[in-house]
């Protein structure tokens, strides 16, 4: 990994001395200070910043916009991938030796874990690492980017206002009291072939045990049908193809809310005892060419003003502290106290330790859903 690290800072002989340079200092902490001049001369010299991430190009536009008004001179271009392909394309593109991202951002918990038993990560410390807790920095080099609720969604026209659940108790009772009726009308991500299905429903497993098998039971009586990204349940739930949703992103559906069907016909709400938040990792990985440049996005992503400009890309902010405005539904901090406080919220982390646990999980999910 050292060689791989050299060769990506090889980026002319003019940069090549401060980029070495840098590199002693990357693991020692810059915490409450600016971004010093020579790292900002060494990201105009490197003058180009690739972005792998699951964000989108919408998602990603007030964020390059704010850094751009700071660093002009530097191009950022970002590439949006599923969760999982971030790290898979990183690690094709490092094993034949071509150019390969600066920066990675994904909510594929999973493939962080396994990145982190790879270590690929560059151990940089941020210069807001002081801002966030330690839950949010699961490795060195590793940071929170976002705070992600999965939440509950239901059409109001087929489940009325009055009768919707805000519990992970109460939806369970109420598919118990309708599974003939519902038949194939509820939906979720499958923890058998969806990286964030998994780390949801394990997360959940482990904060209620024997619980959430139960909860489990009763939906499978339902024979929900699982898909594969948070979009199609929305849509799907405004037609009434489906009458609810469970464990789907804010992101898929905040902004279907927007629109004059979504508004009138779709409901939904934190699950208050046990709210699911998934934290989308951010890294330099050690393969990055344009390391001074990704030092900056990094600290800029993290900083308040860059997760404000996040929040406004539809992303929910991590940084604690952060409040909504007119433009922000809401951010880790205020969907904290929404649900009561830190011990409803359910935080899906990034952890080596959960990987060998999890294909026993799988295999017991499948079967409580007649899965083959």
């Amino acid at each position: 990994m050292k060689e791989i690290t050299r060769r990506g800072l090889l980026v002319g002989s003019a940069a090549f001395a401060v980029a070495v340079s840098m590199k002693a200092s990357f693991a020692q902490a810059v915490q409450g200070t600016s971004q010093s001049p020579e790292v900002v001369e060494a990201a105009k010299k490197e003058g180009e910043l690739l972005i792998y991430s699951n964000n989108s190009a919408q998602n990603w536009k007030p964020v390059i916009d704010g850094f751009n008004a700071k660093y002009p001179r530097i191009n950022v271009q970002t590439l949006d991938m599923g969760a999982r392909e971030v790290m898979e394309r990183y690690l094709a593109e490092t094993a034949t030796k071509s150019r390969t991202a600066d920066l990675m951002v994904t909510n594929a918990g999973d493939a962080w874990a396994e990145f982190i038993n790879r270590d690929v990560i560059l151990p940089y410390v941020s210069s807001e690492d002081a801002a966030y807790p330690s839950d949010f920095k699961p490795a060195p080099g590793l940071y929170t980017s976002s705070a992600d609720p999965f939440c509950l969604i239901w059409n109001k026209m087929l489940l009325v206002e009055n009768k919707s659940p805000s519990t992970m108790a109460g939806f369970a009772d109420l598919v118990g009291q309708h599974s003939a009726e519902w038949n194939s009308r509820i939906t979720s991500h499958p923890a058998h072939t969806h990286p964030l299905g998994l780390s949801i429903n394990y997360a959940l497993a482990e904060r209620n045990g024997d619980q959430y098998w139960k909860w489990m039971e009763t939906f499978a009586k339902a024979k929900p049908r699982f898909e594969q990204s948070g979009g199609p349940m929305a849509e799907k739930v405004i037609s009434g193809e489906y009458v609810a949703g469970y464990f789907v992103s804010g992101a898929s559906f905040l902004p279907r809310l927007a629109s004059p069907v979504g508004g009138k016909i779709l409901g939904w709400s934190f699950f208050k005892d046990g709210q699911p938040i998934v934290l989308r990792g951010i890294a330099i990985p050690k393969g990055a060419k344009n390391i001074a440049a990704a030092r900056l996005m990094l600290d800029y992503v993290l900083s308040e003003e860059g997760q404000i400009a996040l929040g406004r890309g539809g992303i929910t902010p991590a940084r604690p502290g952060l409040q909504p405005t007119r433009e922000i539904k809401f951010t880790y901090s205020s969907i904290v106290d929404a649900v009561g406080g830190e011990k409803n919220i359910v935080l899906v982390r990034i952890d080596p330790a959960l990987l060998p646990k999890r294909a026993a999980f799988v295999e017991r999910w499948k079967k409580n859903f007649g899965i083959h």
